[in-house]
């Protein structure tokens, strides 16, 4: 199952995309983010992928959810919703103190920065989206959680 949330990222004004991935047998969620979806790839190119166990998805849901209920609000400043963990790249890679998605909300925009490891090669992602944007994405870390259950294998 794959669910895109296309979005125009409000802070370097490019097309971006997050692909929300459920695979047959797995119980993780994997996010990928693409911060210029219209760059041919190549080092530096804004593609991160991540992985989330189902319990780290559900709260990224509900902070999200929490980050569109404050996006009315006039803060002058980025407030920090609440952070997650997840696991770099290789599935089954433990969750570390620096590996954390992080969501926050200012007059309308909610930001989604997913720190990198120390070991990876940039300094972070960083993703600035509209209130619509991020009910879309809601939606479809939604159905990829859903279908986490049915998609289990023999077992």
């Amino acid at each position: 199952m794959a669910a895109r949330t296309r979005f125009l990222d409000q802070r370097n004004q490019r097309d971006a995309e997050f692909i929300v991935l459920v695979e047959k047998g797995e119980d993780e969620l994997t996010l990928l983010l693409d911060l210029d979806v219209s760059a041919k790839g190549g080092f530096s190119s804004g593609e991160c992928r991540i992985g989330m166990a189902k319990e780290y998805a559900i709260e990224m849901v509900h902070l999200l959810v929490e980050a569109i209920g404050r996006s009315a609000e006039p803060l002058p400043e980025w407030d920090r919703v609440g952070n997650v963990p997840y696991s770099w790249w290789d599935r089954g890679v433990r969750p570390g103190p620096d590996r954390i998605v992080s969501v926050l909300v200012r007059r309308g925009q909610i930001r989604v920065v997913i720190s990198s490891p120390q070991d990876a090669v940039a300094d972070g992602y960083i993703a600035t989206m509209t209130r619509e944007a991020a009910e879309r994405l809601i939606e479809g870390m939604s159905q990829g959680l859903a279908l986490m259950g049915s998609l289990k294998g023999p077992g």
